[in-house]
């Protein structure tokens, strides 16, 4: 699955290319991109290629539905897990993990390493499904 994404990926930005686009972001049909409420997704972009940012990677949040039958994930679902690098460490979060991980077996059901977007290069290229090695500090 992992070598068919990252083909995919490296498709995808020769399309980008191609097609004259600033920025890649690689996410499954089942998630979503928020960049939050003081902003949106082309003033987030812009200001990335000011500071001179060529590839980022977002920490994921967890959707943790509260109630059965959700049918729109999206809008229904208020509770998230977070990255654990952004959680605050005392005893509130040692306790609340500890309960995940013995409900569970982990903490996230999947991944917990982000999802990473990329200025369209030619030369960028996928490292994995989650990162990606930039192809230089120029765009296309």
């Amino acid at each position: 699955v992992q070598m068919r994404q990252q083909l995919n990926a490296l498709h995808a930005m020769s399309l980008a290319v191609e097609r004259g686009l600033d920025w890649m972001l690689h996410i499954d049909a089942d998630e979503l991109f928020d960049p939050g409420k003081a902003t949106d997704v082309c003033t987030h972009f812009a200001e990335m290629d000011s500071a001179s940012i060529t590839a980022f990677c977002y920490m994921n949040f967890e959707a943790v539905p509260e109630a059965h039958g959700i049918v729109d994930p999206f809008r229904e679902v208020t509770l998230f897990k977070r990255c654990l690098e952004i959680v605050p460490q005392n005893k509130l979060s040692r306790t609340a993990l500890n309960l995940w991980t013995l409900r569970q077996g982990c903490f996230f059901y999947f991944y917990n390493n982000g999802k990473a977007a990329v200025r369209v290069h030619p030369n960028a290229r996928p490292l994995s499904v989650h990162e990606w090695v930039p192809g230089g500090t120029q765009g296309r």
